[in-house]
């Protein structure tokens, strides 16, 4: 503490130490020089360091004053911002929390002016303000209505749907609030099958009070997918939910969205018939497939040089699949070309060979046959899904996996089991760099089905020191011998099913 005033260091290398007024000073001094970082053990669960906890940060927190801070204006020019009474409003929205008896209550810190109740204050990113009707001072359960509150000042305001966690008050904007990424996910539904809604709002609840939280919905696998800091965080979770929302909440480790595609060409055919004693169904559709690259430009690929008789060419760029009409002499008439389509479509959401979507296939319709009476939209709806099943399983089916980019921060002397725990996954190490602190951050690509319970396994192996953070890459083929497990594993759960 000594270092953060040379003064003070020379009389303490003299022998004579700092006064008990010069520590306090000192202390303040040397935390906001990040020469000094306070340390308290405490347990919120018993209780035990609290009172501790509180001294410190009395003794240690910084005034307003002893922190540099800077927003944009309207101009995009950068300003200071000084904890001055007298200067204009800017505050911010730090937290959001949602009581049970006051709804919704928005933490707002004051690093300029003042905010009083019952005033009208401007918030960046909307047209008009906002009204202020009431400032609560919280402690702990309990809340205190107050006047205003000044720099440094900590206050809550209740029902104000417009304030959102990040969200300045004032004329100029002060930099956003960075929460790290959550990494831990786990499935989860509802114990009873009424309360979907119920779960869904809840969960709606928590995403605005917590941002390292978050709420997906995978359309492919349909799955509600909720992500968290640690499996311990999201069991802190699902206990508020059961307490504050009274929902029970099963949860499991979430399914891996893979894609199907095909690897060769390959052609048929399929005719549909069913007589039923009255009218009929008919429908015959001849088609060709090939594998269609990720990047290709479809201008490029429908040309009439590589589809003589091409009419039209349809593209889907979710799915990359393209589908080309090249019917001449109105072998299948045109009012049915869109009943092949979606017969097409509904082949690709639901899968051929283990009941993922389909992707990076193109298909040409070339010949079929139709009859006056029986053939019918729902006709060749069906021969479009079921030609489409056939001619995929002759054209070297192949499943595709999400690869995602990790980049694992770990102490330096873990790089190497965090290496050969990489190649254990299937993962392929791109480089490392060093991060500053002994740490290391090693990047890889990764199967994503080998890193969804990463976190616990690099937990053991750093002895809780090590962090990552994962976002998606690219498709690329399961290994044969992984594909046949998938496979398998899909159809045991369709019999269970």
């Amino acid at each position: 503490m000594v270092m953060a005033d040379e003064e003070v260091m020379e009389r303490y290398l003299e022998g004579s130490p700092p006064s008990a007024e010069e520590m306090s000073r000192l202390i303040v001094q040397a935390v906001a020089e990040g020469v000094l970082i306070p340390i308290v053990c405490v347990s919120g669960k018993k209780g035990v360091g609290m009172p501790e906890l509180l001294d410190a940060m009395a003794a240690c927190a910084l005034p307003p004053d002893k922190v540099a801070r800077t927003a944009v204006n309207s101009g995009g020019e950068e300003v200071a911002v000084k904890a001055d009474p007298a200067g204009p409003l800017v505050a911010q929205v730090f937290k959001t929390r949602i009581d049970p008896f006051v709804q919704r209550l928005s933490f707002i810190r004051v690093y300029s002016g003042r905010l009083s109740k019952d005033s009208t204050v401007p918030v960046v990113g909307s047209r008009k303000g906002v009204k202020v009707a009431q400032l609560l001072r919280v402690q702990a359960s309990e809340t205190e209505p107050i006047e205003e509150a000044g720099p440094g000042g900590i206050v809550a305001v209740a029902r104000t749907e417009e304030l959102e966690t990040g969200t300045t008050l004032g004329e100029v904007t002060m930099p956003a609030i960075v929460f790290p990424t959550p990494m831990v996910g786990l499935a989860a539904s509802p114990k009873s099958r009424g309360d979907e809604a119920k779960l869904s709002g809840a969960l709606g609840k928590v995403c605005q009070e917590d941002r390292t939280f978050r709420l997906d919905r995978d359309a492919q696998t349909k799955e509600m997918v909720i992500t968290g800091m640690s499996e311990l965080h999201l069991q802190i979770i699902l206990e508020r939910l059961r307490r504050r929302d009274k929902v029970e909440v099963l949860t499991k480790e979430p399914k891996i969205p893979y894609r199907e595609t095909i690897q060769t060409n390959a052609e048929g055919s399929y005719r549909h018939r069913k007589q039923t004693g009255g009218r009929g169904q008919f429908a015959e559709v001849h088609i060709r497939m090939w594998p269609l690259p990720k990047d290709v430009d479809v201008d490029e690929f429908a040309t009439k040089a590589r589809f003589p008789q091409m009419k039209e060419a349809h593209y889907q760029p979710q799915n990359n699949f393209l589908w080309i009409d090249s019917i001449v002499s109105a072998t299948i008439p045109g009012n049915f070309m869109p009943a092949v389509e979606k017969g097409f479509k509904d082949r690709i959401e639901r899968g051929v060979v283990a009941g993922y979507r389909v992707q990076d296939v193109c298909v040409e319709v070339h010949f079929g046959k139709h009859h006056p009476v029986d053939s019918s939209e729902q006709a060749f709806k069906t021969a479009g899904s079921m030609v489409f099943r056939n001619v995929f399983q002759q054209a070297k089916p192949a499943l595709l996996e999400p690869i995602v980019r990790i980049e694992v921060t770990v102490p330096s002397e873990n790089v190497g089991d965090i290496s050969s725990d990489m190649s254990g996954r299937r993962g392929r190490v791109l480089g490392m760099d060093s991060a500053g602190g002994g740490l290391q951050t090693v990047s890889a690509e990764v199967p994503l089905a080998e890193v969804t319970t990463y976190a616990r396994s690099l937990s053991s192996i750093t002895g809780g020191q090590g962090s990552y953070t994962i976002e998606f890459s690219h498709y690329d083929v399961v290994p044969a011998n992984v594909q046949q497990q998938i496979i398998r594993q899909e159809k045991l759960e369709e019999e269970e099913e």
